[in-house]
């Protein structure tokens, strides 16, 4: 709207706008950016034993906290979600985890002593279990404790 005003007083030509458009784009990108990094990351944890989080051109947080967890999905399309499961007992191993994501971000925080096994497709995306490896000779469990499934295109899934 200010623009258009700049326009409409004469301040500003149409050869002005189109050779600085790129510089004005980079410059939203960054508030967005510094303004994420800024902003308190407090998540307040929620009692339940599947989850449903969506993630469209936005941000969706969820901290999970149950002794029964039996999994959920995420989906993220030009946004991003978070789950945090640091706090979940799985009773009846293994909890599935479905990932749908689409220029986009799915992040899935889990306790250091879970097996992980990923069964997802990435097309022009990566799938990443970002977690220091074990030690040689740990004893590992035959049963995953969680399976990341879905589908991911020009983004990613991190399992940290």
């Amino acid at each position: 709207a200010g623009t258009v005003q700049l326009l409409v007083l004469d301040i500003i030509t149409g050869d002005v706008i189109a050779s600085w458009w790129p510089v004005l784009i980079v410059l939203f990108g960054l508030s967005l950016l510094f303004g994420h990094w800024r902003r308190s990351r407090r998540v307040p944890s929620v009692a339940t034993d599947d989850f449903d989080l969506i993630g469209i051109f936005g941000g969706s947080d969820q901290r999970i906290a149950s002794t029964s967890f039996r999994g959920g999905s995420a989906t993220a399309v030009f946004g991003g979600v978070e789950v945090d499961l640091r706090e979940v007992e799985v009773d009846d191993p293994p909890a599935v985890v479905t990932a749908t994501v689409l220029f986009g971000g799915v992040e899935l925080e889990v306790p250091e002593d879970w097996v992980v096994h990923i069964d997802a497709l990435p097309i022009f995306g990566a799938v990443e279990d970002e977690r220091p490896r074990r030690p040689a000779g740990a004893e590992v469990k035959a049963e995953p404790d969680l399976i990341v499934t879905g589908f991911v295109s020009f983004g990613g899934i991190s399992i940290k």
